[in-house]
């Protein structure tokens, strides 16, 4: 495991967002191509997110922290 890579998450959430905006305003639009572009971010993010200890110890870090004001 690594570091987690800002830049490149950054990217994928930005699109992920995009895409999740364009399916609730224009539902409509979403045609196979796009929905393909979706898969493909999800697995741009599913695979940083799986090659990054320091992703992971910050999502840990932050849970134990809500947790602890519950």
């Amino acid at each position: 495991m690594t570091d987690v890579d800002y830049p490149i998450l950054e990217r994928y959430m930005r699109n992920y967002y995009s895409m999740i905006d364009t399916y609730k305003n224009k539902a409509n639009d979403m045609d196979e191509l796009k929905y393909m572009n979706l898969e493909s971010i999800v697995k741009g993010i599913t695979e940083v997110f799986n090659n990054s200890e320091g992703l992971l110890n910050s999502l840990g870090g932050m849970i134990r922290s809500i947790q602890m004001k519950s």
